[in-house]
């Protein structure tokens, strides 16, 4: 081949290169969830209850919402056809979907919020306080959704977030969605908790977490990841009485099982023998393990501390000559505490029980029992 055709090759094969890149380029532009960083899925609620199907809508980086042409099968009175392409068919006509007017994502179909209630007939509302569409078909739907989306207003953040959400009952090892949230007075709040079945639960919650219950997703790294094969040391300050662990004791975490709001942990011990105890779940799943054990050695937070008192702290005994921290890992936190501070001296007063222990400038140097 001669010089002038490799050039001229050479330069055709650039164009083809360069339009293929320009192609893709352009079409990703125009993929608003192929686009996006960090798109948000959002719950789908049909006529007030939580639709579940996959895949799951988006809310795109463009602050658009897109919901999966899948969704139709869940609704009543429209009808999705794939033969030749995609058809729709509702009260408002028959629409054709294609590139043109739809996009793919993760292998399925999606179109704009604004579009799917344009084929479907359907009214609609996004609510982003609860990541969360609403879809009806008639005046007495629409009063119900109004007032689902009302009571979600003087929720906390980390309550409305639940909206739609997949949870896990701790009770009765039960999976549900959160059909319904709302505030019922003396600091409680009431999650409608709709079930496989299409049966609804309904959980109060006393606090901005729940305990008796959890996001699915947290419960699967929970079982499958959470603390799995990792060294805890027990703090036997705030474990039951009933544990058969002792204060500060090394263990390591082979496997965990969640039922009847308790969590079964199977150990492997200091002393090497496998065991196993049961706790009560404490606010949420990670919870119950960062309220009752150190997740990091104490002993490389205190290097400076000889070996008669960790001995002492293992026993849950006081010395004199101990700081404050030390009591704290021994005794763990007491019930009054009463201070003094001088020009030369600081005293300290704390209570345990009918147990008094006197701290002078952060030292242990007396206690009585009254």
């Amino acid at each position: 081949m001669s010089n002038a055709k490799s050039r001229g090759f050479l330069l055709f094969i650039s164009m083809l290169v360069f339009l293929f890149a320009w192609n893709a380029k352009s079409h990703a532009s125009n993929n608003a969830l192929e686009a996006s960083k960090y798109p948000q899925e959002v719950a789908v609620f049909v006529n007030k209850k939580v639709s579940i199907v996959t895949p799951k809508a988006y809310w795109a980086d463009n602050d658009k919402v897109y919901v999966p042409i899948k969704q139709i099968i869940k609704m009543k009175g429209v009808t999705l056809s794939t033969n030749n392409g995609i058809t729709v068919k509702s009260s408002n006509g028959s629409f054709k979907l294609d590139r043109s007017n739809s996009i793919v994502y993760k292998n399925a179909t999606y179109v704009t919020f604004e579009k799917f209630l344009k084929i479907t007939g359907y009214s609609g509302r996004f609510e982003w306080r609860g990541s969360s569409i609403f879809l009806w078909n008639d005046y007495a739907n629409y009063e119900a959704t109004v007032k689902k989306i009302n009571a979600l207003k003087p929720l906390p953040a980390m309550m409305y977030n639940f909206m739609g959400s997949k949870v896990y009952l701790y009770e009765g090892d039960r999976i549900g969605w959160v059909s319904g949230i709302k505030k019922t007075g003396y600091g409680s709040t009431e999650f409608s908790i709709q079930m496989q079945d299409g049966s609804v639960v309904v959980e109060d919650v006393f606090d901005e977490s729940p305990n008796t219950f959890c996001e699915y997703a947290d419960y699967q790294e929970f079982m499958s990841k959470g603390f799995i094969n990792d060294y805890v040391w027990a703090n036997k300050n705030v474990l039951p009485e009933s544990n058969p662990l002792y204060n500060l004791e090394k263990i390591k975490i082979l496997s965990v099982k969640v039922k009847n709001k308790e969590i079964t942990f199977m150990v492997r011990r200091a002393s090497g023998k496998t065991g196993s105890f049961k706790l009560p779940i404490q606010s949420y799943l990670n919870g119950t393990v960062f309220n009752n054990f150190y997740t990091n050695d104490p002993k490389k937070a205190y290097p400076a501390w000889k070996a008669r008192a960790w001995e002492l702290i293992a026993e849950q005994s006081i010395s004199k000559g101990m700081t404050k921290d030390m009591v704290l890992m021994s005794w763990g936190s007491p019930d009054d505490t009463s201070s003094y501070s001088g020009t030369y001296i600081s005293t300290d007063t704390w209570t345990y029980g009918d147990t008094y222990l006197y701290f002078t400038n952060g030292i242990l140097d007396s206690w009585m029992d009254l």
